[in-house]
């Protein structure tokens, strides 16, 4: 993320870290019309992140449209009141990604995507409350889009064509080193993508 002083105008894309096949490259998605937040993998929308305290965390989230993103109950929403949240980074089973809590407690209620693709608040960590903040207005052929990322196997080592900055894990997601790889199912990620590749 930036510093605190730069997050007023930058757009960012909100995408899950969560791999499981039915919910891997979601990101966080919203209808100004209904108020509502959702997961998705099409129709993206991108977010601001406004008044973040770099020492605690604490800021408010804005759709680009401007309504915040806050709480009725447990259920994420769109709300033209802004709702404190705190963005912290966080590591589980070798992924790291930020946070998007309600508080800094030790146990805090954070942003979760389920494995049916629904969202809701869990003070359970795994990766389900793992995000990742992608800054909207970067583009480069050195780092492929989720829709164009072919990765493949050749000599039992990982390809992408486009890059070499991306990471594997197995599907525990311990890291890999990418060389021999075993025949199994492997997840690739990177800032820009996660996706699953299957080395025979």
């Amino acid at each position: 993320m930036k510093k605190s002083t730069d997050n007023e105008n930058q757009l960012y894309r909100v995408n899950s870290l969560r791999y499981e096949d039915a919910v891997i490259g979601t990101f966080l998605t919203y209808d100004t019309a209904t108020n509502t937040v959702f997961p998705a993998t099409s129709g993206e929308k991108r977010w601001k992140i406004s008044f973040y305290d770099a020492i605690t965390g604490a800021c408010h989230i804005v759709c680009e449209e401007g309504k915040y993103l806050a709480l009725s109950g447990s259920i994420p929403v769109l709300s033209n009141t802004p709702a404190n949240w705190y963005i912290y980074m966080g590591t589980c089973d070798g992924m790291t990604g930020y946070r998007i809590a309600t508080s800094t407690a030790s146990i805090p209620y954070m942003l979760n995507l389920t494995s049916n693709g629904t969202l809701d608040m869990s003070n359970s960590f795994s990766t389900a409350c793992l995000w990742n903040f992608l800054p909207a207005n970067l583009t480069s052929t050195k780092n492929p889009s989720k829709n164009k990322v072919n990765a493949y196997v050749e000599n039992k080592k990982i390809k992408v064509d486009g890059t070499d900055r991306f990471f594997i894990h197995s599907v525990r997601g311990q890291p890999v080193e990418n060389t021999n790889l075993q025949s199994g199912v492997y997840i690739v990620t990177s800032q820009y993508f996660t996706t699953k590749v299957i080395v025979k």
